[in-house]
């Protein structure tokens, strides 16, 4: 397993600051548009997706089995597929 150096963790984190705050307005802008299940408010369900994005990218390596993706559709099926089971659950209620 690589890290980063620990000198640089704090240029790395300033850097990705930017995009994590276009994807936080983009998830807000969609909130807006979703009709939550009972007992979730926005605050909550923002702070969830916003977990979710600063983790995807490990995950879908992890759920791919760190295989790359040879194409763009083989991406987008890989990623819906996982964010699927990361929105809905994967058991029945």
């Amino acid at each position: 397993v690589f890290h980063h150096p620990r000198h640089l963790a704090q240029a790395m984190d300033e850097a990705r600051r930017g995009i994590r705050k276009l994807n936080m307005d983009f998830i807000g802008t969609q909130l807006a548009r979703m009709k939550l299940r009972n007992g979730l408010d926005s605050s909550e369900v923002g702070r969830y997706l916003g977990s979710i994005d600063f983790l995807f990218q490990d995950l879908l390596t992890s759920y791919t089995d760190g295989k790359k993706a040879e194409n763009i559709h083989d991406m987008l099926t890989s990623a819906g597929e996982l964010l699927s089971m990361l929105l809905f659950g994967v058991i029945e209620r």
